[in-house]
């Protein structure tokens, strides 16, 4: 399972309301490394990245929280859509000759299988940029 997380850099300076919201797709058991993604932004790292909260995701996406897909998004022309190669090294790693993943198809329970070729194709032609490193995964306690 692929999920995506909709990210948003904080304002610059802090007393603006609104910033410029991007999503990421990353796999689901992965958390986002913030402190790569900023610089990969290039945002400050006394700004950061945070989380949308539920409403802010629905406003930009028009998806339900928890069901965010990067397709459709219903202001596209203003998120920007990132992809981590990790979804790819692992689609290949669980099926080198078939190397399908399921994606969050835009609701809650909805997911799509895809070939993950097809999806890099997709998020790129629409103006989205494969990264590496941005995902990592849990620490251990």
């Amino acid at each position: 399972m692929v999920s995506q997380l909709l990210i948003k850099p904080s304002p610059i300076p802090t007393s603006v309301p609104d910033a410029h919201p991007v999503a990421l797709v990353l796999p689901g058991s992965y958390n986002v490394h913030k402190k790569q993604f900023s610089t990969i932004l290039g945002i400050p790292k006394s700004h950061g990245l945070r989380l949308c909260n539920a409403d802010r995701a629905h406003e930009y996406t028009g998806y339900v929280f928890g069901g965010t897909s990067p397709f459709g998004l219903r202001r596209h022309d203003v998120i920007r859509v990132f992809i981590d190669s990790v979804v790819r090294d692992m689609a290949y790693k669980n099926d080198s000759t078939n190397p399908n993943i399921w994606i969050n198809g835009g609701g809650l329970g909805l997911v799509v299988r895809m070939n993950v070729e097809d999806l890099f194709h997709i998020i790129e032609a629409d103006g989205g940029q494969v990264v590496s490193g941005v995902a990592t995964l849990p620490q251990k306690h």
